[in-house]
């Protein structure tokens, strides 16, 4: 395949800054997240197909009239082809890709929405590119230390969009997502459930963390290119699937099984309800999609085989 999304190998100071917090603040501070996650407001829905994953009151009468001209495959090739597009301009501007998987948090709650624009979009194409584009100029001027400009934009563009209609769009996505632009998002998860794992049991080494930090958050890039894992799952159960597909492809001589076993042990305290019995079932059926996806994007590199539900839960049980 063609124009892969490559891995970005993270620098030594940001692995290092990964451990360093007490696990009781991490804990506390993905408690928080969570909650925050589980609320109408941060939570897409089933935009293609009129139904929410996540029950969206707000929303849900608007579900039935969506548009009937959407097609679902195509829209899907669009997604992933403006997906990548946005992580060419992110890398090619040396900005965070975490701004452009963002971004697509934001234009999916705006085509969630019942703004006029967005009911546009679903049926536009030109539309739904002009919503992207607007969506990753609003992440890149709110989390980078340096704003782009719309008449870049409008030129990396080809001039297929003037900068005063990505301005215009960025209003309409801010008015929609009733300016709540900083929800929890996976690569948030990813730091800080990897500040979980004790760095003695890692032998310090920010090798080894950087690596589970690289192919974590690539499975994250991934993972916000397809429509079906960004709106059927919430953020966290993406990164904890994600972890867990990279943390099985940690060598023993450089993560020892008993560190494996109680970070596993505290993820799960910290990352799954204890009052739901499926929530380890959607994770290890995430970690088989987030596979594929790895699959499909590189034919030269693959994913260990995931760990299973079973294991998890006897890991989590015997810690």
């Amino acid at each position: 395949m063609t124009n892969d999304l490559t891995m970005r190998v993270a620098s030594r100071e940001d692995a290092a800054s990964l451990y360093g917090t007490p696990a009781e603040d991490v804990a506390d501070r993905l408690a928080v997240m969570r909650r925050q996650e589980s609320t109408s407001c941060y939570r897409p829905v089933d935009y293609l197909h009129g139904r929410s994953h996540h029950c969206h009151p707000s929303s849900s009468s608007s579900c039935c009239s969506m548009p009937q001209t959407v097609d679902p495959i195509d829209h899907r090739r669009s997604r992933s082809s403006m997906a990548r597009w946005c992580y060419q301009i992110i890398d090619a501007c040396e900005l965070s890709r975490h701004s452009a998987s963002r971004s697509f948090g934001y234009l999916d709650r705006f085509l969630s929405s019942d703004h006029p624009r967005a009911r546009d979009a679903l049926a536009d194409k030109r539309e739904y590119q002009l919503a992207a584009v607007a969506a990753l100029y609003l992440s890149v001027k709110l989390h980078e230390p340096l704003a782009m400009d719309a008449s870049l934009l409008a030129e990396i563009s080809r001039g297929c969009y003037e900068p005063s209609e990505i301005l215009d769009m960025e209003r309409c996505v801010l008015r929609a997502l009733g300016w709540r632009t900083s929800g929890p998002t996976t690569h948030e998860y990813v730091s800080l459930c990897l500040g979980l794992l004790d760095p003695e049991g890692y032998y310090y080494d920010l090798d080894t963390m950087g690596s589970l930090l690289d192919v974590s958050l690539l499975q994250c890039e991934l993972a916000a290119m397809d429509y079906d894992l960004s709106t059927g799952c919430v953020p966290s159960v993406v990164a904890l699937a994600a972890v867990f597909n990279s943390l099985e492809g940690a060598d023993e001589g450089r993560l020892c099984p008993g560190a494996r076993c109680n970070f596993i042990a505290r993820l799960c305290e910290s990352m799954l309800p204890s009052d739901d019995a499926t929530a380890l079932v959607r994770v290890t059926c995430v970690q088989s999609m987030l596979r594929r996806l790895f699959c499909l994007n590189s034919s030269m590199v693959d994913l260990p085989q995931e760990i299973t539900g079973d294991e998890i839960q006897e890991t989590s049980s015997n810690s």
